[in-house]
């Protein structure tokens, strides 16, 4: 049974009874303890994960950390304690070997369609009604520079364009908005320029589909 806890951007920690029902219902305490019964879900068989995350994770938000916990019948430990080392991610990136799209430089009105992709970027079936937000991001950073700082992709744009409100397959690149509301002006030869297809309602926050954006020449 998943389950949520807020920390309304001031709290660092937060009780286990502190835990409500994904859909904002309360959970009673013998509801929450029955679930953490090594009885019942003996440990050699199943894990507990406390997940750190921006937002809610069915509607976009993003994981931050995420910690496994195992039921101990015989600890008397009562804090689980999310670090930095709490979970460890091997990964490779290429970005090199993208073939980039070629779009007209300082041009807003560019559809991008995806109903034609059958596999996404983690190698699963793609299922086009599942993109729930259409991204344009702009960096300083070359294809290479940013190879090693994948995961900080979000964090080092320059400006990011998005829309969130996806319906149907395909979308106008000019329905894109920055967190200041401004539109998407389309892209220019400076920096890279990267546009992803999200699933937000997917547990892995990994785009989709990504393309480097190009002018053309």
């Amino acid at each position: 049974m998943p389950a949520t806890a807020e920390t309304n951007n001031t709290k660092t920690s937060v009780g286990l009874f502190e835990f409500q029902a994904v859909s904002g219902q309360a959970i009673t305490e013998e509801e929450i303890l029955a679930y953490m019964s090594a009885e019942t879900y003996p440990p050699e068989q199943n894990t507990y994960t406390f997940i750190i995350a921006t937002g809610s994770l069915l509607t976009g938000g993003r994981a931050r950390m995420i910690q496994a916990v195992k039921l101990d019948p015989a600890s008397s430990n009562t804090a689980v304690a999310v670090t930095n080392d709490s979970t460890k991610l091997d990964y490779e990136v290429d970005l090199l070997s993208l073939t980039p799209t070629a779009v007209p430089a300082g041009q807003a009105e560019l559809t991008v369609s995806w109903e034609d992709i059958l596999t996404n970027a983690m190698g699963h079936t793609f299922k086009p009604t599942q993109i729930t937000e259409v991204r344009v991001a702009h960096y300083t950073e070359t294809q290479e520079e940013l190879e090693g700082q994948f995961l900080d992709l979000e964090l080092i744009a320059q400006n990011t364009w998005r829309d969130q409100e996806v319906a149907g397959t395909s979308m106008s690149l000019s329905k894109l908005k920055d967190e200041n509301g401004a539109a998407f002006p389309g892209i220019s030869a400076e920096g890279t320029w990267i546009l992803g297809l999200v699933c937000g309602s997917c547990r892995n926050p990994a785009p989709w589909y990504l393309t480097v954006l190009k002018p053309c020449l």
